[in-house]
């Protein structure tokens, strides 16, 4: 079904204002007529015939918008007033949706990428990471990142680690779980040179907080924390000493 412009300004142009109502829905008719025969207004025979107006009538009727500068005459017939330029051909409408849809649900969709992210190896290999943008269940990470950042063995690219990590660290146990891990192993990587201890970014993509602590020369291993009842007096002694560092607000 063919559709056309209706501006809404239409209401305050005087010259349709001072048409009758019998003229201005005509008027209307021979817009949508314009429109269906995608130019000019058909001949006053077949006007007559699709409004169901004795042709006699839409001759008047015609003249009347003629007078009112409603209608002009061009080359090639009658056209209703500056028809070209407010009824202007469109783009396909269906292409366009279609077009917007996929350019929102792209929008949705659209992986964030983390720039280069270095790895543990002794050639420092790149890696690139891809991944969905994390957001913690609650508003707390933010603050027991503060807490973790100082203790981690290689405090490099911190804004690559928080991003990374925050897709694990998604609830008050979990950060706490994951903040033991990282102390039971923070001896045995701290053992390593510098650039063999893995940056934070690839600790967390690799979820290498599920890894055993590793053994010293000695034969002893750091005993991480029992379960979640040790790791969360261990995360309400990191909040408590958040709050002397920060504030009672922060």
């Amino acid at each position: 079904m063919r559709w056309l412009r209706l501006y809404t300004d239409v209401y305050r142009n005087p010259k349709v204002g001072r048409l009758t109502d019998k003229q201005f829905r005509f008027w209307i008719s021979c817009l949508c007529l314009c429109s269906e025969n995608g130019g000019p207004l058909p001949d006053d025979r077949d006007i007559a015939y699709h409004l169901r107006v004795e042709p006699s009538k839409v001759a008047v009727l015609v003249g009347s918008l003629r007078d009112a500068r409603l209608i002009d005459e061009g080359p090639s017939g009658f056209f209703p007033h500056n028809w070209r330029d407010r009824q202007f051909a469109s783009d396909d409408v269906n292409q366009r949706v279609k077009k917007h849809r996929e350019a929102k649900r792209n929008v949705t969709e659209t992986l964030q990428f983390e720039n280069v992210t270095p790895s543990d190896t002794d050639t420092d290999t790149e890696q690139k990471q891809i991944h969905k943008e994390p957001v913690p269940a609650d508003g707390g990470y933010d603050v027991w990142f503060e807490i973790f950042w100082p203790d981690y063995w290689r405090r490099t690219a911190k804004a690559a680690g928080k991003k990374a990590l925050a897709k694990h660290a998604t609830s008050e146990e979990k950060r706490a779980l994951i903040r033991a891990a990282m102390l039971a192993q923070k001896p045995g990587y701290e053992r390593r040179d510098t650039e063999k201890r893995p940056y934070l970014s690839t600790w967390a993509n690799q979820e290498r907080f599920k890894d055993e602590p590793e053994l010293f020369e000695y034969g002893s291993r750091p005993a991480p924390p029992a379960g979640p009842t040790e790791a969360m007096k261990l995360a309400e002694k990191d909040f408590q000493e958040y709050r002397k560092k920060f504030g009672e607000t922060a």
